[in-house]
């Protein structure tokens, strides 16, 4: 299990904790992108047709955009 982590922000993200979180929950690989609401919005638009920011989006990994 690897967590890939892209953090756009400010927010400290604790990978270890991460980590320990999903190593019950998954053995599959995770993206996280930690974005600001400029940058959630505007994949929100694309993907969704919702204008607007949104606290969380999930994609499948066998339709992940990009």
């Amino acid at each position: 299990m690897q967590i890939d982590l892209v953090n756009e922000t400010s927010f400290e993200v604790n990978i270890n904790k991460l980590e320990n979180i999903l190593k019950n929950l998954t053995e599959q690989e995770i993206e996280l992108l930690v974005l600001n609401n400029s940058q959630i919005q505007e994949i929100n638009h694309e993907f969704r047709q919702i204008n607007k920011p949104t606290d969380v989006l999930s994609f499948p990994y066998e339709s992940m955009p990009g």
